[in-house]
């Protein structure tokens, strides 16, 4: 629902848009002495409405009934006005019926207005015709651009507000006529309604824009925007008047431009140097301008333009510097004067071109060539290059021009197609010497030879999976051709992505998504570049864990020193990244050396001490699997080993061997042994194992030596690996020679039948299960043969054999001295392999196949004996991969490929065991593929050329295949065509194009169109200089005038090739000829003819240069300006040829050189808005013109009336080109005389004259009755019979009176004025100079605006319920008068006031008695009308009824705003007030201030700033409300809270307190509140201790952040809120193997969780058998990770404290044991002394459990004494035995000690 302000806001709008459309709809229906006062009613009978329709759109409706007298014929009238708005004027209606405007619905009658201003004024004013807003502007946005071109130095944002301050429309004033409003600049926003009433009083008297919205309505917030634009619509219309009071502002304000006022830019060759005088803004005067050359004063031309601008030129025709004069009113404008500097003109013939782009040295389609142009010695010019080819002006990136000197450029272009081009080169607008060039282009064949392909992406570099590379292909100076680029993956293709760089260079990426080779194939043109294939290996993505990294150099034992190690890492797959080595032992870093191969590196080093190593392997800066690398490395080579068949003799199956080693100096390590034995591996680690016979069974025996017990099972070679630490001892492997001659086995074709005589034969011995022995094998047979035999290794042999003839052989196979199984064999021999049996079949080996296939054939060897097949394909590019595939036994496929590019003969040679199969070799034909992409046509004849010409051009279809040619050629004609074959595959196409034109050439192979087809070839007409045409105003023989220029235009489109040429010569006038001229260049630089030719080439005069503009369409614009009157004969050739019609002659006039004497005559026409010269009626009208110094021409009169049609004019030659024009008036009124010569109007055309009739002007009205002062006196004037002329008005009376004329435009007006003072008025009223009848008028006028009312009962100031309120009635200067008074209370009841006369006469007093507050009407009268304000509104109180109440009345508080709130509704009307004063004189001011809530609602806010009493009075309508009040304030500030209740650190579920002491602060309300981390109140308890002291307390329940917050007079306490930090320590959790158990020497982690507990300190300690620490670190917010190592076993408590606070479970008891036991960690000494020595084993864990065993060289010891010390170390002591070796074993948990068992020498 709206509110009151909306529904106030949306009536102003409404009744500001009422009021202008009436005053809209009054000023157009005032024609027709119609007039509106309600638009609701005065359309409702139809009659005002169609009058307005008929005003607006000068047409009659039609029948209407003019006195409608009853509804119906309202109805019928309003029906007709709005068909023929709809019919007839074509003007959409919306939603407005004849019902509506009859009811008078006042929204819809505002819209049909509405619509008739936008389209009879605004619409057809912009003219925006019935397209308004679709092609065109809007209404709004045609008058917004409107306003804008008139205010070009203010931004104008819309039509409401913008205007409101009144100087929008003050400076639209003054720009329409400048000078009208010159004060608009200085007009301040405040003065709104003086700025726009000023504007607007001067729009409607001096321009004749009708007020219709009124200044107030402007200003007025509420303006809407239909109002507005109704306004400012008329202005287009305006046009100043006559005697308008014009102030001419400074002449340096007016604006001088152009080329012709510039300092530099013009020289002798510019045909007219053009500049602009802008007055605009300096208002009405005359411009005028000289021109000083270097030789004396010359010729300048000044014409005004439509839009109050000049335009002014001079012709420069020496070098030198210029001085122009532009003066305003006599005075200098802008800058005057201007200083110019001319330069000397060029000579185009003194430029040359040359070079292969002018010369057309090997031209080629698409690619780039150049030119020079040296301009020395032919003065100043810009350089002009256009290049036009078949298809039109090459485009502007295909064309360069470079200034390499200061006379030397250097050009550019790209011909785009083949075919003719004309290089057009201009200096100055002048075609320089030869100029324009005729080249022709050939056509552009694609060489693939002379691409290149760069970048990363084809050589390889840094290439890996999904990561995008990159690569370019340069195909400039290659020729046209289409670019493909193919990339193979290994199992598929990869996209390619591209874009152009620049012209020949193309930018490809791709993204390989695996790795290995990728082949990438680069095509230009259908051919190969350079290059490609291009073979680019893809990595894979970094990634250190795909290396691999082995090899014995990092095997854990093995490892010897002093012999290099071995290992290989493989970075294959781990794509990009440095691999890095490090080895160290224990003299530091070890060195090695690298050998590289692809994705390998081969490392060696070399250890010099045994000892631990570390191999540290990184690639990419990191780990990879398994680095780093122990390796243990031991020197084996001083173990030795003695036993059987060490020396190679044989063994018997079942023979027990033993073996013994001595590793006494070979230091600490394990002997291994394995025995490999027909196949199998058996071995045997140490001494435990015992559970087969077969396996060797090694034992130490304690003193650095072994023994190994073997008994071999199976025969044959078997070999024995013996190793200490890993590595081989020397002498190792042994081989063992175990062997069973019943095992032997022989078997192989060689034993079999069906061997080939003459072919070599096999068989084989397998001895591997035998053993090894001797073999004998003998053979006999036809003839002797003899057996090779050839050792296979693992005891197996090859026996060879080749039978020479077929026949029984014998085969005698013998092992150690026995006949092996099934020996002797008998083999029967046939004869050898037969090639001639193998049969070769299938379509790979038959005519008929073509490019891009796969070609198969089979090869039959089944009945051809053993041989393999051997085939090998040889095609016209070399060898080609062949596929084999077998089928069956003794079948094959094979499979070739033909290369799309490789057509011709192929060769098959097929094999069989080295021997050609029949008809081997085959030859096969591969025709190319029918392919109609792979024709190539090229040639003139596909680009174009001269029309009439034969043109040819070449088909190559030698690798396009079989397929028929189908040619067509469409064009403007038909074409003879003739093809020649070359039964080569190639043909020549010629063909005559007659007429020129773009011909289409379809060509079409296989019944498919080849590359490029259809061609477009274009060709152009020969020259023909008969074909040319010039049109144009400038080629005219009469129109034009001196300075404009002569623009006509050559049309050369169908005249063939050639250059343009103009020249004219001129001006001949009363017997003057042109002056003899020296010859110049022509515009198309070619140089011009003798005096003798027949054809004129150059002006012999310098009244007008022609200049010559390419249109670069075949057409050029011509322009010319010429300087002097006269017959000027303009020559144009073409191609050095007259064309038609040429020469033509043109009569050049100047109008500006006519002289008109006569009325109204004036040095310049009359304008829109001038007035005319006022004339009697008896008058004649006769005018002088004078032709002399115009140029031949022909003078014309035309005459228009008072009713706007032409009237006879009379021109008489008086004498030689001198004339009298003549007319007889016969009515008074505006006559306008046009004055045209030879078409153009004269300088002093229009002539407007007035003629007028005083006589005939009437004067009435009520006005000249008189009235009152206040009245408005309304006068009419009606001089509408009377003609022509000027209204002169003249006021004199008793004060001084202005009187305002309101001009109807119709030759009425009215008179209106205002009186400011009684007595008689005189009017004088004069029409063109003389009193109208009657004048002059007598007009009496009284004064009744002089009573005043004054006094409490006036005003209401100091009146209120309850008092009397006085009235006192001032008349004095009014005159005598009857005065009365009457007042109305609120409650509605009128009573009279009786005033009583006083002493002075005119002076009256009274009152009344005020009985209730509000608002009391007083109405005061003097003569019977309300005298000034009158009634009055009077507001009464009662300040008893006001209400008082808020906090702020009982107390306060100091330095805060305090609240009293004051309620006045049942009070009345009044001011609230009040006086706030601190009892403490000493004390600063209190600061207050009054917000109103509501209409009835008030709050007095005060602050005061001293604790104390503050005394308050409130006052309402100026009257004391109630008594002075005592407010109490508080100070919050001196507040005090102490105690831990509000310090952090406390604990939760403890009771906690604090104190609040407010001692100092003066009185006031405490205020607790305790808030948890979670939002919720805790309860606290307050107890007061004494006097504005308290003690607060509280049980904060958990961890975490609590606010408390402490109030003071509801204010905050200093520092409040307060944040305490409440901890829990029994939140804080703990938990981890740290606090359970403890390995000693081990990390024991666990964590502490207090993330829960708040905030607090953490503290951890720990106590046990040994000191030891604690590391911790915060992992994130309260979760703590600590650790610590325990040095030795024991019970250990780990002490965990938070806030000083033991956590749950502390203290913790952890159990530390020690180690799982690691005998290498024992160390034992003194063990060489015989008798005793001592074991350490604090570092080596386990529980205590000591093994020692002593024996001597032949028996055990008899004692042995193993003591425990205490601290895990042993003392032990044995008897000692006899002398000899001494064994002593010693072992730690079950694990010998490192030396075990030792050995120890007695002697």
């Amino acid at each position: 629902m709206a509110s009151n302000g909306d529904k106030h806001l949306d009536a102003e709008w409404k009744r500001i848009q009422k009021k202008t459309f009436t005053r809209w709809c009054n000023e157009h229906l005032k024609v027709q002495s119609a007039h509106i006062e309600d638009l609701t009613t005065d359309l409702s009978d139809g009659v005002r409405l169609i009058i307005l329709i008929e005003v607006l759109s000068q047409k009659k409706v039609g029948r209407y009934s003019k006195k409608p007298r009853v509804h119906a014929q309202r109805m019928e009238n309003a029906e007709v006005a709005l068909n023929f708005i709809t019919r007839k004027e074509r003007i959409r209606l919306v939603n407005i019926g004849a019902g509506d405007i009859v009811a008078g619905n006042l929204k819809l009658i505002l819209g049909l207005i509405w619509t008739l201003i936008l389209h009879y004024q605004i619409s057809i004013g912009f003219n925006l015709g019935d397209n308004k807003g679709k092609d065109g502007p809007t209404p709004k946005q045609a008058l917004m651009n409107y306003i804008q071109e008139q205010l070009p130095d203010t931004k104008v944002n819309n039509l409401t507000t913008a205007w409101n301050d009144g100087r929008l429309i003050a400076q639209l004033v003054d720009n329409m006529a400048p000078g009208l409003c010159p004060e608009a600049a200085s007009m301040e926003p405040q003065n709104a309604l003086e700025n726009a009433t000023h504007a607007m009083k001067l729009a409607e008297d001096w321009l004749g824009v009708p007020m219709v919205l009124h200044p107030e309505d402007m200003v007025n917030p509420s303006l809407d925007e239909l109002s507005m634009m109704t306004y400012l619509s008329q202005f287009p219309e305006a046009k100043l008047k006559d005697g308008a009071p014009i102030k001419t502002s400074d002449p340096s304000k007016i604006k001088v431009f152009g080329p012709g006022v510039e300092k530099e830019g013009l020289d002798t060759n510019t045909p007219a140097a053009e500049f602009t005088v802008d007055p605009r803004a300096v208002g009405r005067g005359t411009v005028t301008v000289s021109v000083m050359s270097p030789e004396g004063q010359i010729e300048s031309t000044v014409e005004k333009q439509k839009n109050g601008t000049y335009k002014c030129s001079y012709v420069p025709t020496v070098e030198g510097e210029y001085v122009v004069y532009v003066n305003f009113n006599g005075k200098p404008a802008a800058a005057s004067p201007y200083r110019v500097n001319v330069a000397a003109g060029c000579d185009a013939l003194a430029c040359h071109a040359y070079g292969p782009g002018v010369e057309g040295t090997d031209l080629r389609a698409g690619t780039p060539t150049e030119f020079w142009v040296e301009t020395e010695g032919a003065g100043q010019g810009k350089l002009g290059i256009t290049v036009r080819g078949p298809k039109g002006p090459i485009a502007p990136d295909d064309l360069a021009v470079e200034k390499e000197t200061d006379s030397k450029y250097h050009v550019s272009y790209t011909p785009q197609s083949a075919g003719p081009y004309t290089v057009e080169v201009t200096f100055a607008g002048l075609h320089i010497q030869d100029s324009p060039f005729r080249v022709r282009v050939g056509a552009d064949r694609a060489d693939a030879s002379k691409c290149r392909a760069e970048g990363p992406g084809v050589d390889g570099t840094d290439v890996e999976i999904n990561k995008e590379t990159w690569f370019d292909v340069y195909t400039k100076g290659a020729g046209r051709g289409d670019l493909s680029v193919h990339i193979k993956a290994p199992h598929g293709n990869v996209p390619t992505q591209q874009s152009e760089v620049e012209r020949g260079v193309t930018h490809f990426t791709y993204t390989p998504t695996e790795s290995g080779e990728h082949v990438i194939t680069i095509k230009y043109a259908g051919d190969q570049i350079p290059g490609s294939r291009f073979r680019v290996q893809v990595e894979p993505p970094t990634d250190p864990s795909k290396c691999v990294a082995s090899g014995p150099g990092l095997a854990p034992q093995g490892v010897r020193v002093n012999e290099p190690a071995k290992f290989t890492v493989k970075t294959k797959g781990a794509g990009h990244g440095d691999l890095g080595v490090k080895i160290t032992g224990p003299d530091g870093e070890v060195p090695y050396e690298v050998e590289t191969a692809p994705y390998t590196y081969n490392y060696t080093y070399v250890a010099s001490e045994p000892g631990d190593y570390k191999v540290d392997i990184q690639f990419a800066n990191e780990h990879i699997p398994g680095s780093v690398f122990p390796v243990a490395i031991t020197d084996p080579s001083k173990a030795k080993l003695t036993g059987p068949g060490m020396n190679g003799e044989c063994l018997p199956v079942d023979g027990p061997l033993v073996y013994h080693i001595d590793a006494r100096d070979a230091g600490p390590g394990e002997v291994k042994c394995t025995v490999q034995d027909a196949g199998a591996l058996q071995q045997m680690v140490g001494e435990e194992q015992t559970d087969s016979a077969s396996a060797p069974l090694v034992t130490a025996n304690g003193d650095g030596t072994f023994q190994i017990e073997y008994t071999p099972r199976n025969p044959g070679l078997q070999k024995m690996n013996v190793t200490f630490g890993e590595a081989p001892i020397p002498e190792t492997p042994v081989r063992l020679n175990v062997f069973d001659a019943s095992k032997v086995k022989a078997y192989g074709p060689g034993l079999e039948d069906g061997n080939k005589s003459g072919v070599m034969t096999h068989f084989t011995v397998d001895m591997r299960k035998a053993g090894e022995g001797q073999l004998h094998v003998g053979m006999g047979g036809p003839v002797n043969t003899t057996v090779t035999i050839k050792d296979q290794a693992n005891n197996m042999v090859k026996c060879e054999y080749t039978p020479a003839i077929p026949g029984e052989y014998v085969i005698d196979i013998q092992y150690e001295g026995t006949h092996i199984q099934d020996s002797p064999f008998h083999v029967n021999v046939r004869p050898s392999t037969d090639a001639s049996a193998v049969r070769a079949y299938g379509p790979g080996l038959e005519s008929g196949l073509t490019t891009d296939t796969w070609a198969e054939f089979f090869v039959d060897y089944s009945k051809a004996g053993d041989g393999e097949p051997q085939v090998v394909v040889n095609g016209p590019g070399g060898g080609e991969d062949v596929q084999e595939e077998q089928v069956q036994e003794g079948l094959r496929k094979y499979r070739y490929y033909i290369d799309p590019d490789e057509a011709g003969d192929y060769k098959i040679d097929v094999n069989f065991a080295d021997e050609p199969i029949p008809d081997s070799p085959f030859t096969v034909h591969a025709n190319w593929k029918t392919d109609p992409s792979r024709v190539k046509a090229y040639g003139q004849g596909l680009e174009g050329g001269i029309a009439g010409d034969w043109t040819e051009f070449q088909l190559d279809m030698t690798k396009a295949g079989e397929g028929s040619l189908n040619l067509q050629i469409e064009g403007p004609c038909e074409a003879q065509v003739e093809v020649e074959d070359h039964d080569d595959g190639t043909a020549t196409v010629r063909y005559l194009p007659v007429e020129p034109g773009e011909y289409k050439i379809h060509i079409q192979f296989a019944e498919e169109n080849i590359p490029g087809s259809p061609f477009g070839p274009l060709f152009e007409p020969a020259t023909d200089a008969s074909k040319v045409k010039a049109y144009g105003p400038g080629l005219e023989h009469d129109g034009i005038k001196v300075g404009d220029p002569g623009d006509f235009t050559i049309d050369t489109r169908e005249a063939g090739a050639g250059a343009v040429d103009v020249v004219i010569d001129g001006p001949y006038w009363k017997g003057v000829s042109p002056s003899p001229f020296s010859p110049s260049p022509s515009p198309t630089g070619r140089p011009t003819r003798s005096p003798s030719s027949s054809l004129p080439r150059r002006a012999r005069g310098v009244s007008a240069k022609p200049q010559i503009t390419s249109n670069n369409d075949d057409t050029y614009g011509v322009t010319y300006n010429p300087r002097k009157v006269g017959v000027y004969k303009i020559n144009v050739f073409f191609a050095d040829s007259t064309t038609p019609d040429s020469p033509y002659e043109v009569n050049i006039t100047d109008p500006t050189k006519v002289k008109v004497t006569g009325p109204g005559a004036k040095e310049t026409g009359a304008t829109e808005g001038s007035e005319p010269e006022i004339v009697s009626i008896t008058q004649p009208l006769e005018w002088g013109v004078d032709c002399n110094e115009a140029g031949p021409g022909k003078l014309e009169a035309t005459l228009w009336g008072p009713d706007g049609n032409t009237k006879e004019v009379e021109v008489v030659p008086v004498e030689e080109d001198v004339y009298c024009v003549k007319h007889e008036p016969e009515k008074a009124g505006r006559y306008r005389l046009k004055l045209t010569y030879s078409d153009n109007e004269v300088k002093q055309s229009p002539i407007e004259v007035a003629l007028a009739d005083a006589s005939k002007v009437r004067v009435t009205g009520t006005g000249l009755a008189g009235g009152k002062i206040g009245d408005t006196l309304v006068i009419d004037v009606d001089s509408s019979e009377a003609g022509d002329g000027g209204l002169a008005l003249a006021l004199g009376g008793p004060a001084e009176t202005e009187i305002d004329c309101d001009d109807h435009g119709d030759g009425t007006a009215t008179l209106t004025f205002q009186p400011k003072a009684g007595g008689e008025y005189k009017l004088d009223v004069k029409f063109a100079g003389e009193d109208v009848p009657g004048s002059v008028f007598t007009i009496p006028v009284i004064d009744p605006t002089k009573a005043i009312a004054y006094g409490s009962g006036v005003t209401g100031e100091g009146a209120r319920v309850g008092q009397p309120a006085e009235v006192i009635v001032d008349a004095r200067d009014a005159g005598p008068a009857p005065v009365e008074a009457k007042v109305t209370d609120p409650s509605g009841e009128t009573t009279t006031v009786e005033l009583v006369p006083g002493e002075e006469e005119g002076l009256y007093s009274g009152s009344y008695d005020p009985k209730e507050p509000g608002y009391y009407g007083l109405e005061v009268k003097f003569s019977g009308e309300d005298i000034q304000e009158s009634p009055f509104q009077v507001p009464i109180c009662d300040p008893d009824a006001v209400q008082l109440t808020g906090p702020g009345l009982e107390s306060g508080v100091k330095d805060v705003v305090n609240v009293i709130d004051v309620f006045t509704d049942k009070a009345g009307p009044g001011e609230v007030a009040v006086e706030l004063q601190s009892l403490d004189e000493s004390a600063p001011p209190v600061e207050s201030y009054i917000t109103q809530v509501d209409d009835n609602h008030y709050q007095i806010n005060y602050t005061p700033h001293s604790a104390g009493d503050v005394e308050a009075q409130v006052t309402y309508g100026g009257f004391p409300v109630g008594s002075k009040a005592s407010i109490p304030i508080c100070d919050p500030s001196k507040v005090k809270v102490e105690g831990p209740g509000v310090e952090s650190g406390i604990l939760a579920c403890q009771e906690t307190e604090f104190t609040v002491d407010a001692t100092e602060a003066g009185p006031g309300e405490l205020g607790i509140e305790v808030t948890t981390p979670d939002g919720e109140k805790l309860e606290t308890t307050v107890a007061e201790l004494e006097p504005r002291k308290w003690q607060v307390k509280y049980t904060p329940q958990k961890a975490g952040n609590h606010t408390v917050d402490v109030k003071y007079g509801a204010q905050d306490v200093k520092d409040s809120p307060f944040f305490v930090e409440v901890c829990d320590p029994e939140a804080v959790k703990a938990y981890g193997p740290g606090l359970e158990r403890a390995i000693a020497q081990e990390e024991a982690p666990f964590t502490v969780d207090a993330s829960k507990a708040g905030e607090g300190s953490l503290g951890l300690q720990i106590s046990g058998p040994a000191d030891c620490e604690i590391s911790c670190e915060e992992l994130e917010n309260g979760i703590y990770k600590a650790k610590y190592v325990a040095p030795r076993p024991g019970i250990y408590n780990v002490q965990l404290r938070f806030a000083d606070k033991d956590v749950p479970g502390s203290p913790f008891e952890v159990l530390c044991e020690r180690p799982p036991p690691d005998a290498t960690k024992c160390i034992v000494t003194g063990v060489e002394n015989p008798g005793s020595f001592t074991v350490d084993c604090k570092d080596a864990g386990g529980t205590g459990m000591l093994e020692v065993g002593v024996c001597g060289a032949y028996v055990p010891v008899e004692f042995v004494s193993v003591k425990h010390n205490g601290d895990y170390t042993f003392s032990v002591s044995y008897d000692i035995p006899e002398p000899g070796e001494t064994k002593i074993s010693v072992k730690w948990h079950d694990q010998h000690l490192t030396g075990s068992p030792f050995t120890v020498i007695t002697q």
